[in-house]
């Protein structure tokens, strides 16, 4: 385990660029993430009701109200074993994973048309559809295995406002203009250094491949969006390849760099790039920036909102 780390670090510290103290951050890093407890409010669940039944089951767990979808931070593992999680209540994602409901949240019940076009497990599907409740979201797997289950979440938080499709990104079919695309996007997954160690260790030596393939993906949705429509690019790793690089190539293509920092509730690093400045508007997440604000590991993730 203590190789994988050492090796882990060797390979990192030659990814990334960022003025961060990289062993810092693999020490919280490695450790079990935070969860965020998102209410269904598909089915008239509140957070209200959310903390009533934790408070039963002797769960601690802070509300957070300062997103349009308030919702809990918890350290339990034991709120994905009670007999009502399985009907849809609620949904548990790794802290990081609210980023969309900050930066869309403004947007909250406007009917717009998203694609979600790589979208299971469905975490963010689910966000997304929660936040346009009057919105149509288009959420798309290639993988069939994972497709099925994205469909079995979409089943069981009944979510009335999603097409399903089964298109790799970089073809999905470009026959209608969206106002809106996220893309979570492939990657090496750093985020999963906690319980896939060995699995990381595989994806960071091959983070050039998980670039080409986000760019290839990124040219698709240029032409996918319609004129002013904005795109929310995710990753949950710190490589440059993946991240920095690939949103240079969306500003190469005429995407413009929205910043969101104002809006993000976590504290970021913004790289800097002279040839590039607007790369300064994106933002990584780091879990070890964010010790004293939240007590825990937040999970790692690159953000960053385009407008074409």
């Amino acid at each position: 385990m203590a190789d994988e780390i050492q090796r882990i670090h060797q390979i990192l510290s030659k990814e990334i660029t960022l003025n961060i103290d990289l062993w810092e951050y693999l020490s919280i890093a490695i450790k079990r993430p935070l969860k965020a407890v998102i209410p269904n409010t598909q089915i008239g669940i509140t957070i209200s009701i959310i903390k009533e039944l934790f408070n039963t089951l002797d769960v601690d767990a802070e509300v957070v109200s300062d997103s349009k979808i308030p919702y809990l931070i918890t350290e339990n593992e034991n709120i994905g074993r009670v007999p009502i999680y399985r009907y849809g209540v609620y949904y548990i994602m790794e802290l990081v994973s609210v980023v969309p409901l900050y930066i869309w949240g403004d947007y909250k019940d406007e009917e717009r048309t998203i694609l979600d076009i790589s979208a299971a497990p469905g975490g963010k599907t689910f966000l997304l559809s929660n936040i346009f409740k009057k919105g149509v979201i288009i959420a798309n797997e290639p993988n069939r295995i994972r497709l099925r289950r994205l469909q079995n979440n979409i089943q069981k938080y009944l979510l009335p406002n999603i097409i399903l499709t089964q298109y790799r990104g970089e073809k999905f079919p470009v026959n209608f203009q969206y106002d809106m695309v996220l893309f979570d996007a492939p990657c090496s997954s750093l985020n999963l250094i906690y319980k896939r160690r060995r699995e990381v260790l595989s994806n960071i030596k091959r983070t050039g491949e998980y670039g080409k393939l986000q760019k290839k993906i990124i040219r698709n949705i240029y032409n996918l969006l319609a004129e002013g429509g904005e795109l929310l690019y995710i990753t949950c790793t710190l490589s440059k390849a993946e991240c920095e690089d690939v949103v240079k190539h969306a500003i190469e293509l005429g995407f413009k760099v929205v910043d969101t920092k104002w809006k993000l509730p976590f504290k970021t690093v913004q790289p800097r790039d002279d040839e590039y400045p607007e790369i300064s508007k994106t933002h990584y997440i780091i879990p070890s920036l964010n010790l004293d604000r939240f007590g825990g590991n937040i999970g790692t993730s690159y953000v960053a909102l385009l407008r074409r």
